[in-house]
């Protein structure tokens, strides 16, 4: 079921809390936290939900974005405890007209290493709204999870939960930048703060 509560852009996605550009007490307003330790197959549930692109980025968080430029930090936690992370300037996401096009400027650093480069201007897919840019397959079905897939993915931070080292190609919650195609991380963050 998804539920959303007025005012903190806070949505339940099967048992799954996502928060959608609500304060922080960082230096970051949280964007979108996109798995958890308890987290199940997401993408299973997701028929079950009616999962749309509109679940994820209702109309009223995006609206709420101030306007300018925004750093986008991404935070990663393995199943070890250790932590690393990429950080992106000029970080913005279009409104539904635009099918959620994500675009950044550049890659500024980091201890994960760069995989959202090669996402920059890619629509939102999703597996009932393929807008990606593969020729052949839909990359969300291919790669079970909605994300801002091109032909398909170096990072699916809405991949399945697989809990660390899995055998299957490049569809849990992947950076592969900072761990391959082989590995799942347990927590995934992306936070935006207006660039000082």
């Amino acid at each position: 079921t998804l539920l959303k509560i007025k005012n903190t852009h806070y949505s339940v996605l099967g048992g799954v809390q996502r928060a959608l550009l609500s304060p922080a007490g960082d230096l970051y307003s949280c964007f979108t936290v996109l798995s958890s330790p308890d987290c199940k197959e997401l993408h299973k549930l997701l028929p079950v939900c009616k999962y749309n692109i509109n679940q994820l980025f209702p109309s009223s968080s995006l609206n709420s974005v101030p306007a300018g430029k925004h750093q986008l930090r991404v935070n990663l936690t393995d199943f070890n405890g250790g932590h690393v992370f990429a950080s992106y300037s000029e970080f913005r996401i279009d409104g539904e007209e635009k099918n959620y096009t994500m675009t950044l400027k550049r890659f500024t650093g980091g201890t994960a290493g760069d995989s959202l480069s090669s996402h920059r201007n890619a629509q939102f897919s999703t597996k009932d709204r393929d807008n990606d840019i593969a020729p052949t397959i839909s990359c969300a079905n291919s790669f079970k999870g909605g994300w801002w897939y091109t032909k398909c993915h170096s990072s699916n931070l809405n991949g399945l939960y697989l809990r660390g080292n899995h055998s299957s190609y490049a569809n849990g919650v992947n950076w592969n930048a900072a761990r391959g195609v082989h590995y799942s991380f347990k927590i995934s963050e992306m936070k935006m703060r207006p660039e000082s």
